[in-house]
């Protein structure tokens, strides 16, 4: 803990209190897999490391704690002992001001104390919390015989989320303690403290407690304390005699049967008050249900962070910008024209003197017209990992109609070849342009030699179809002849496609593959000819901009808009 160092597993951040006995500290508790979370550590103050009686007491108050389990009680999770002598306690770090403090802030607005609704909530917890560890019991059955005997707006923490926790049992008084108060030494907060405290004549039990909670529930529903807590002198004659003004005295709009009970809280003898806290507790629900109040934790969260900003809480969300993923130009136009992407590797290693083929790309759309670009021929024999793909080639007609039905099957010879393995197919919007280097002197002879083999073939083939159809005899009538062959088929151009896009609430705008789209939504935009996926982003006024890829067959894009908190 000294100079802000790291106190075994917990990492110190900033020091929160410092008191008579002991020191608050905050810090992050760190965990397996980086698992972390915020703790409060409490530690005897140096000067009392090596006192008995004060590492009595402080271990006294870590074995109570750790015995209590309750909504509105800070809860323990650890206790331990550093360098061989300092004594350490960790607690719930419940975040958000104490009683005291909101009190204080309201006096400073003017206002004549809390709420009544909150102000009864959150002395409906506190009473709940010390009901619960007045009636604790051991494993035995036995009582614990708990009293806080140091309950004010201090050790009341009202959490920004609506939590009420009780804190402090530092002089709580126990059976399961081992030391005890010295005769004539009184522990407590004067102004807080019973009667029976004061005199000590008396033995003191959870009544004490009641007459702290009864000066709680004054200060928190007139704006005051019961007593003049500045002239010290005459505190204590003023608690023993119990000279103060009444509650309902102080402000007419209080009902009597709340005045009521907070007066019997007050008695100055034990006798006067209610037994338990238990009869406080039925009380004040009894006062709730007659006044139709329901205190509600949201309720005590927004009066606690009305009176006391949150000024370590998280801050609203802010309007995130455009993401770049990886891969994909969601907000930028597609470049056209060509990019290079580098050849599949073949088997055979290459020269490093000689450059690598690349395959050229061209990403200008094209719509259905047919690429009749020629194919250079294979240079210096590659095998068929360099070959571009057979499918991507430019179909060719055929030039007799097809004799079989569309049942049969097509001649093998007509089937186009497997595309090779590693070679990236593209998209409908991309053709393959093969780009080479120089053919060499032996290749440069190879094209030529194929065009002239193949224009003698066709030669031939035409003169003897002339010579069968010239030696047919002149005298024999003529044969019927052949109907016209039908016209080759076409392939039929794809139906064109939309997309309707709908978002909550409707009149966002739209932006599909980057480009703005006309109008707002619900809007049906024309989609790109074989278009299979497509990109959109819609943005509104006040509201999150959303993003994501759709299929382009979907028909309809659904959208709910996120506002932006303020």
């Amino acid at each position: 803990m000294r100079d802000q160092q790291d106190f075994g597993p917990y990492r110190v951040t900033r020091q929160i209190a410092r008191g008579g006995m002991a020191e608050i500290y905050l810090a992050r508790q760190r965990g397996l897999e980086g698992i972390e979370r915020t703790v409060v550590v409490k530690r005897i103050l140096e000067r009392y490391a090596h006192d008995a009686e004060f590492i009595t007491m402080f271990l006294d108050e870590a074995r109570l704690m750790a015995a209590l389990s309750h909504p509105n009680i800070a809860q323990v999770f650890d206790v331990g002992k550093v360098e061989a002598s300092t004594y350490y306690l960790v607690m719930e770090h419940v975040r958000g001001p104490t009683l005291g403090k909101l009190l204080q802030q309201a006096r400073a607005s003017g206002a004549a104390g809390l709420p009544r609704r909150e102000a009864l909530g959150i002395g409906l917890a506190v009473a709940e919390a010390l009901h619960y560890v007045h009636e604790r019991r051991d494993e035995l059955g036995r009582s614990l015989d708990i009293v806080h005997r140091d309950l004010n707006p201090a050790n009341v923490i009202v959490s920004y989320d609506g939590a009420v926790k009780l804190i402090d049992f530092g002089i709580a008084k126990a059976a399961t303690k081992v030391y005890e108060t010295r005769t004539g030494v009184i522990k407590g907060t004067y102004g807080y403290i019973a009667p029976e405290q004061l005199v000590g004549n008396t033995p003191v039990d959870r009544r004490a407690d009641v007459f702290a909670l009864g000066i709680l529930l004054y200060e928190m529903c007139v704006g005051e304390h019961p007593y003049d807590v500045s002239d010290e002198p005459n505190l204590v004659d003023r608690i023993l005699e119990a000279r103060y003004r009444r509650a309902r005295t102080v402000r007419p709009d209080i009902p009597a049967d709340l005045d009521r009970l907070i007066a019997s809280c007050l008695a100055p003898h034990p006798e006067g008050r209610p037994d338990t806290v238990g009869v406080v507790i039925e009380g004040l629900a009894a006062h709730l249900g007659e006044q139709r109040m329901v205190p509600t934790q949201h309720a005590i969260a927004a009066l606690a962070r009305a009176l006391v900003p949150d000024d370590e809480g998280p801050r609203p969300l802010k309007r995130p910008t455009a993401v770049q993923r990886p891969g994909r130009r969601p907000f930028g136009d597609e470049p056209t024209g060509t990019r290079k992407v580098a050849r599949p590797a073949a088997s055979a290693p290459e020269r490093k003197d000689e450059p690598r083929d690349v395959w050229t790309i061209d990403t200008t759309p094209r719509g259905d017209e047919i690429d009749t670009r020629p194919i250079i021929d294979d240079p210096e024999g590659l095998g068929p990992e360099d070959e571009p793909p057979t499918s991507l080639m430019p179909r060719a007609e055929p030039l007799v109609p097809d004799p079989l039905g569309p049942d049969d099957d097509p001649p093998t010879s007509l089937m186009p070849a497997a595309v090779p393995a590693g070679v990236r197919v593209p998209n409908d919007a991309e053709t393959w342009v093969p780009t080479r280097r120089p053919a060499t002197s032996v290749t440069r002879w190879v094209a030529p030699l194929l065009g002239l083999a193949g224009l003698v073939g066709a030669g031939l083939v035409a003169f003897v179809a002339t010579r069968a159809i010239g030696g047919r005899d002149a005298d024999a009538p003529p044969t019927s002849q052949a109907p016209p062959l039908p016209a080759p088929s076409r392939p039929e151009a794809p139906e064109a496609q939309a997309l309707r896009v709908v978002s909550e609430p409707p009149g966002a705008r739209v932006h599909l593959d980057g480009r703005p789209a006309e109008g707002v939504t619900p809007l049906v935009i024309p989609l790109p000819s074989g278009a299979r996926q497509v990109w959109l982003r819609l943005s509104a006024p006040g509201y999150l901009d959303q993003e994501r890829e759709v299929s382009a067959a979907a028909g309809e894009a659904r959208f709910v808009l996120l506002p932006v908190e303020p």
